[in-house]
């Protein structure tokens, strides 16, 4: 089941939320399946898995609380979540039950529309609520703040959380957060390799430039902290910046003169946010900065998204991206591609996705909206198509709970045919199955925990060129000793 307009508030409400949630259940809970009917999750063997996902992107204050549609990292992973569930559904005689969801737009943001959250929480509880729609895990979120929310109580409730994109170091405290799991290394990981790159190229005097939301301040926390240490002590900063939450343009362009006045500091680390890296590059052409005059080295995929690159070549020219590597799934490419608007109504943010990537409207009831050319439904979503980098992620997330739940239902039946069950009494040793659960996901990569409870899993060193408009990447294992000796093909652009 997928909730629209039922967003949450804040860090406090989030967690009032999943308190009721997973505590009280959810009444109201369909299928996936858009013909089905509430009595078929109160059958036996049903497995309810929360979502949490940015269907929008964080508002610009008070009187905006979620901004525009998120198109890859809210729709795509969303999908990619059903679609995961739709793949086990396919195989009842293997898994032996059937899954279902609740997912909840998040909006990116630490504030949520209250009167819909409370509404929504009203609804959540109560004598109605039923014992076979409560939440076995939840799959989420993405923001690093959001996630820690969730992980707040979900340690109390002994609820099993994974999360596809939380990267954060604080999430590696295993007495704070014992039920956290994630499919994504640490920073602290991100970080070192970071430092490897920089270490290899031998630049010693750098910049730092840093976003003020929690991403950018734990990144630069931990940079500061490995520094410190006696393995990459032989380097500092020309300058660190960091951008306010709602930087303006003006700001944008004091960072790059500001960044400009150290000639000696070619390389800039950032920590930045892919609209937050689009707005630098833009700052550095009204600056009129040369190619090559800097190198950029940072975190994600921005470095191979063409909405970020594109028009942007010049600036983005030699820059160095580190993320976790990860191979695109076929079946789901099929999929999203095959989604039309007036089928896929288990999904109810999907028309204003269709609108937003089409420029068109289903309703011309307005004097602008009649301005604008009518959406058919047909038209072809794979033109503008690209799996989202973490899409991967979200399906072994749900694929690891798959395995985990069957193997628990198989040494206690009860945990899957009686959701009662599922209670306190048989929490350790779910957690403990998930802790030792392995398997290849369907991207061919190993998932296996270690004591961190995160995958063990390969970095993509990507090195913008754009010579023949692609990337070069490079793939190293996290955590690996010596990761500066494999870098030795990037390219680094002399002005």
């Amino acid at each position: 089941m997928v909730f629209k307009n039922d967003i949450m508030s804040s860090s406090r409400l989030i967690t009032c939320f999943l308190m009721h949630l997973l505590a009280n259940g959810v009444i109201s809970l369909v299928s996936e399946q858009p013909e089905s009917s509430l009595n078929e999750v109160d059958g036996i063997n049903q497995i309810i898995l929360g979502g949490l996902f940015p269907v929008h992107a964080e508002g610009r204050g008070e009187d905006e609380k979620c901004g525009p549609i998120m198109p890859e990292k809210g729709i795509q992973r969303l999908e990619a979540m059903l679609y995961a569930i739709d793949q086990i559904n396919k195989n009842f005689s293997y898994w032996k039950f059937k899954m279902h969801s609740v997912i909840l737009d998040t909006c990116s943001s630490e504030s949520y529309a209250l009167e819909q959250s409370l509404r929504f929480l009203t609804a959540s509880c109560g004598p109605t609520a039923n014992i076979s729609s409560k939440v076995t895990a939840v799959v989420g979120a993405s923001n690093n703040v959001v996630t820690q929310s969730v992980a707040n109580i979900i340690r109390l409730l002994k609820i099993p959380q994974i999360s596809y994109a939380s990267t954060s170091e604080e999430l590696d405290d295993l007495h704070k957060y014992p039920y956290f799991f994630r499919v994504i290394p640490s920073d602290r990981f991100q970080v070192e390799v970071i430092l490897d790159i920089i270490q290899h190229f031998k630049w010693t005097y750098v910049s730092l430039i840093v976003s003020e939301r929690e991403y950018g301040e734990k990144g630069a926390q931990t940079i500061h902290k490995k520094i410190g240490s006696s393995a990459h002590n032989d380097f500092c900063f020309a300058t660190v910046e960091t951008l306010p939450r709602y930087a303006t343009e003006i700001t944008y362009d004091k960072v790059v003169s500001k960044l400009n006045r150290f000639e000696n500091a070619k390389a800039v680390i950032v920590f930045l946010n892919e609209d937050e890296i689009s707005e630098l590059f833009d700052a550095c052409e009204r600056y009129a900065i040369p190619s090559g005059r800097f190198v950029w080295v940072g975190t994600g995929e921005w470095g191979a998204k063409e909405r970020i690159v594109q028009g942007r070549e010049k600036m983005a020219k030699g820059s160095i991206t580190i993320s976790p590597r990860r191979f695109p799934i076929e079946g789901f490419d099929k999929y999203f591609k095959s989604l039309k608007p007036n089928q896929n109504i288990r999904n109810p943010w999907f028309r204003e996705f269709w609108e937003k990537q089409f420029d068109c409207v289903f309703r011309k009831d307005t004097e602008d909206l009649r301005k604008q050319k009518l959406c058919t439904g047909n038209e072809d979503l794979g033109e503008f198509y690209r799996q989202e980098v973490l899409v991967p992620m979200v399906i072994d997330s749900v694929d690891l709970l798959a395995r985990a739940i069957k193997t628990m239902c198989e040494i206690i039946p009860l945990f899957c045919s009686e959701p009662e069950k599922r209670e306190q009494k048989y929490r350790k040793e779910f957690l403990r199955i998930i802790k030792n659960t392995s398997f290849y996901s369907s991207g061919c990569i190993h998932v296996q925990y270690g004591t961190r409870m995160e995958e063990s899993t390969l970095a993509a060193v990507r090195n913008v060129q754009l010579e023949n408009n692609e990337s070069f990447i490079l793939n190293l294992k996290f955590g690996a000793v010596g990761l500066a000796n494999l870098v030795k093909a990037v390219t680094i652009y002399q002005t």
